[in-house]
């Protein structure tokens, strides 16, 4: 077989994992998600699955889907939009069962908190520094202050927070980012 059918055998494989792994994640949650149940509904073995991708932990930071990929970087020098950022953050996790499933499994299990940690440490916190032009200490402030805002909004249910639009969370997040004498909040 020549290698170009190989590696498009081999990405295939690798989405149809994903694509399973994303509908387990949501339908069951991270806990009661399963390597096996992957398997057994991406119609491949087990040990597949942990060559692709080696455990449950790494999967799953593989199959969320992050909406800083869908952002460009702003140019160097520019001011980044913030409200932008914010509200893609709000909008995209809003109904994704899956990140809100570890969210608020992280809170109470070890290695729910130790999948979140992996995924914003791999995925997130360098995005966010690349996106705001900032340090990655930085991009953890933010990063914290976007988990917190999911965790009060999606999780517990505050209510101010969910009389707002995500616009209007997202601005005035960005105008209380900006300094104090500009809040409004």
């Amino acid at each position: 077989m020549d290698e170009s059918k190989k590696r498009r055998s081999a990405e295939g494989t690798r989405k149809a994992i994903l694509a399973a792994a994303r509908r387990s994640f949501a339908e069951n949650g991270f806990e009661r998600t399963t390597i096996r149940g992957v398997a057994r509904t991406a119609g491949f073995d087990p040990a597949l699955i942990v060559r692709y991708f080696g455990n449950k932990q790494a999967l799953f930071v593989e199959a969320v889907e992050l909406p800083l990929e869908k952002i460009e970087t702003a140019p160097a020098g520019s001011k980044p939009d913030l409200a932008r950022l914010i509200t893609t953050f709000i909008e995209t996790w809003h109904g994704d069962l899956t990140f809100l499933g570890l969210l608020r499994a992280s809170a109470t299990q070890s290695e729910a908190a130790d999948t979140m940690r992996a995924f914003f440490e791999l995925r997130v916190r360098d995005r966010l520094a690349a996106l705001t032009g900032g340090s990655a200490e930085q991009a953890t402030l933010l990063g914290s202050m976007l988990i917190g805002l999911a965790w009060g909004r999606e999780i517990i249910g505050l209510e101010g927070l969910n009389a707002l639009t995500p616009r209007e969370i997202a601005q005035a997040v960005s105008e209380s980012l900006a300094g104090p004498a500009q809040a409004k909040l």
